[in-house]
């Protein structure tokens, strides 16, 4: 179960990641 909520947390963690990637290359240099 809690690998499971692990799992889960990470590929959230990723995906979020890319789309603010995917975000940030679409308008250009943004400081976060």
């Amino acid at each position: 179960m809690l690998t499971l909520v692990i799992i889960a947390l990470a590929m959230t963690a990723t995906t979020t990641r890319l789309a603010v990637y995917g975000f940030v290359s679409e308008k250009g240099s943004i400081k976060i």
